[in-house]
């Protein structure tokens, strides 16, 4: 298990690439809608795949790792309900 806390990606330190975890041009791993990466039976979650980087969105996706890695669910994440702060213009 990989825990990477930040906001800015650490796989300049954490080589991902080299167990065979794709990465996209920024440094953060891709995952799918349910939160595997390129590898199998490895999951991402939090600020390591770039996507909302907030406390309650890592929450969320950790308990849809558990559900799909551990108990062998096929659970989508979804970020229909996350709040942010980004103005129109940021987008």
């Amino acid at each position: 298990m990989l825990i990477a806390a930040s906001r800015a990606s650490n796989s300049d330190i954490t080589r991902p690439e080299k167990t065979g975890v794709k990465t996209n041009e920024k440094g953060w791993i891709i995952t799918d809608k349910y939160l595997r990466t390129s590898k199998e039976d490895i999951w991402a979650c939090g600020d390591a795949n770039g996507i909302h980087m907030y406390k309650h969105k890592a929450n969320y996706e950790s308990q849809i790792v558990f559900y799909n890695a551990f108990l062998g669910e096929q659970v989508r994440v979804t970020y229909h309900a996350v709040p942010t702060l980004s103005s129109p213009s940021q987008k």
